[in-house]
């Protein structure tokens, strides 16, 4: 009977969860395991968590605080420097041409300078983001209105290329992806290096601390620049369905959901400065640059032999983005003060379990399906 009881209290605890997540809402910003006191739980506290280890204050929970907190007190904040100190390693100050001083008195000398624009301006390693976060704040109603306008141009743009011939834009496209591989290579050097640095260094915050400390404490400087140039870059790459449609390309559903439910999550979480953006955008921006460069390559007449890898390291993405959802949501329900959001966790888990879907299912249509009786005829015209 002991154990039913639990069984039951659990499902209840489940229910209770569910119904304050689906509304958006959180569990108190005082320490509330939900009911989950099981003997199960508390061997997960001890050894799988280590609650006892983290001692984050009130103040780090911002689950009732998001909405106030963009105009009380972030407008008050100043360059920081990144906890990490990983773009303080000094074998890689070459990477930072605006910061590191002989490359920058070179930019200052002959570019900045002649055009009357301070060079400090470009500083990443001084970059301030708030403002920009307060922007995109403010600026909610275009995020809206930029995916309405994007979903019908999906819908509508074939039909005004119906009866007309598709453009080749073989160049526009190779340039197009080339550059997009080159900016998500550079996002990953600037990301990668201060998320790794907070996980993996000795006395560092861990994959506790990364996901549970709240946004601002740990996505700052070079960090915070190129986090925030990841989530601009999404209605850039609105211009990947336009090429298809000019082309006259298929877009399959894969395609323009994956565009627009990314642009809207990274949007809101920005805005609200979700840790779980210091494991996104870096595993993203890595994607990114192989997969843009595998496009690219395509678009010049080269076919590499390893397009089975880029959908290899698209599900992994989605893998490792649902196993970082569920990881913090754990967090979130059990760490005393640990920061999080009901509502972009809801979204999340909807977000990247369909894209691990969609990915699977692409795989196995492409990689694993029986070849089509056409096919087949295909295959064995070009052995004999």
């Amino acid at each position: 009977m002991e154990y039913i009881d639990q069984l039951q209290d659990l499902g209840n605890s489940a229910m209770e969860m569910w119904s304050s997540v689906s509304h958006g809402a959180a569990r108190t910003s005082e320490y509330n395991p939900l009911a989950w006191d099981t003997p199960f739980m508390r061997l997960v506290d001890e050894f799988v968590i280590g609650v006892d280890n983290y001692n984050f204050p009130k103040s780090n929970d911002n689950t009732y605080n998001r909405d106030n907190r963009f105009y009380d007190d972030w407008a008050k904040y100043h360059p920081v420097k990144d906890l990490s100190g990983a773009s303080d390693n000094p074998h890689i100050q070459f990477m930072y041409p605006f910061d590191y001083p002989p490359s920058k008195g070179l930019i200052k000398e002959y570019v900045t300078d002649p055009l009357g624009y301070d060079i400090e301006t470009f500083s990443e390693k001084n970059a301030t983001i708030y403002s920009k976060v307060i922007w995109l704040r403010n600026q909610w109603p275009i995020a809206l209105i930029g995916a309405s306008l994007y979903i019908a141009m999906v819908f509508i743009g074939p039909m005004l290329m119906k009866n007309r011939e598709g453009f080749k834009l073989k160049w526009t496209t190779a340039f197009w992806n080339l550059a997009l591989a080159i900016f998500s290579l550079i996002g990953t050097l600037r990301v990668a290096p201060v998320t790794l640095t907070h996980i993996f260094k000795p006395g560092g915050i861990g994959w506790v601390g990364i996901l549970c400390t709240e946004g601002e404490q740990v996505n700052m400087s070079t960090a915070a620049l190129w986090t925030m140039l990841f989530v601009h870059s999404k209605y850039f790459e609105f211009f990947d369905t336009v090429l298809l449609i000019l082309k006259k390309k298929p877009i399959i559903f894969l395609h323009w959901w994956h565009h627009f439910t990314v642009f809207m999550y990274c949007w809101e979480g920005a805005m609200n400065q979700i840790t779980g953006g210091m494991i996104f955008s870096p595993m993203n921006y890595f994607v990114h640059s192989i997969m843009y460069f595998y496009y690219f390559l395509m678009a010049v007449g080269h076919r590499p032999k390893w397009a089975k890898f880029v959908t290899y390291i698209q599900i992994l993405q989605m893998v490792i983005g649902l196993f970082t959802v569920g990881s913090h949501f754990l967090f979130w329900t059990r760490v005393k003060n640990c920061d999080g959001s009901g509502k972009d966790f809801f979204w999340a888990l909807v977000i990247y379990g369909s894209y691990l879907t969609l990915f699977v299912k692409f795989f196995i249509g492409k990689y694993m399906a029986a070849p089509k009786p056409k096919d087949r005829q295909i295959v064995k015209a070009k052995d004999d």
